[in-house]
């Protein structure tokens, strides 16, 4: 009993602990605006008005729905809704009346080559290293990638979620939602502070994180691997080579002609 009672605390200091990473405290928002939402539209209050005196009367069928609707909008509903979101930034980044499309985009920095080279020379000569090489780099990115778009997903949801919220919350506070509660905490400080105004800078703030954090930006696939870099290097300066050897004899040619 006693270890038990140990244990709470270093508990409560991991809970804490893994505030400090962006994607987890989103995360956890999210869940907490979700369900409360579904408690102001059920109860008509919300998460903030829980106590050991005031619990929600709710049905064993409301829960079950609760869960079955979390799971439905969060698997469909935001992917449409995502995809409404990050088609018009796709198309705001590469305006062509603005984007400049840049002349180095694609060059590989020093001993760095695409992942893609990389398979096909593991491929083509059958080596392991090669392929064990691809395989750590292409497993990592891929995990990133799943990674982004989760943290994407959770943004967009998190603005649609905050403008429900808003919406849905009483002008007096009376729901007991999270708008409710965060203007309650600073209209004690300054009573000048209104209800619109604290939903408008929640709605302003989550937008504005849902249009960084989906910003499209080009994926980098490439990887450190010297001795294939050196490689195309070589065959690079091969190539201009060849390209001044036949301009030079071109030149000379028409020179021949022109004599």
């Amino acid at each position: 009993m006693a270890s038990s009672q140990n244990n709470i605390p270093w508990s409560v200091f991991g809970f804490m602990e893994g505030l400090w990473d962006v994607k987890k405290v989103m995360k956890l928002t999210y869940y907490a605006l979700f369900l409360d939402i579904w408690l102001i539209i059920l109860t008509k209050h919300g998460v903030f008005y829980l106590s050991i005196e005031n619990r929600p009367d709710l049905t064993f069928g409301s829960v079950i729905g609760i869960a079955i609707s979390f799971a439905f909008i969060s698997t469909f509903i935001l992917d449409i809704c995502y995809l409404l979101v990050v088609l018009p930034l796709i198309r705001a980044k590469y305006n062509r009346h603005w984007f400049k499309y840049r002349a180095d985009y694609g060059n590989a920095e020093r001993g760095y080559v695409r992942l893609s080279q990389l398979q096909d020379e593991a491929l083509n000569n059958q080596c392991e290293f090669m392929h064990k090489r691809f395989s750590e780099v292409n497993d990592k990115l891929v995990v990133e990638k799943k990674e982004l778009r989760q943290s994407k997903l959770i943004a967009v949801g998190l603005a649609i979620l905050i403008a429900i919220e808003w919406y849905l919350s009483s002008p007096d506070g009376t729901t007991q939602s999270f708008v409710d509660w965060l203007w309650n905490m600073l209209r004690q400080r300054d009573e000048i502070i209104t209800h619109w105004g604290v939903g408008f800078v929640c709605l302003i703030c989550f937008v504005g994180y849902a249009i960084i954090i989906c910003w499209p930006e080009e994926i980098d696939d490439m990887v450190y691997f010297p001795p294939l870099y050196n490689r195309n290097e070589e065959l690079k300066e091969k190539r201009r080579k060849d390209e001044r050897e036949r301009e030079n004899e071109i030149e000379r040619i028409l020179r021949d002609k022109n004599e």
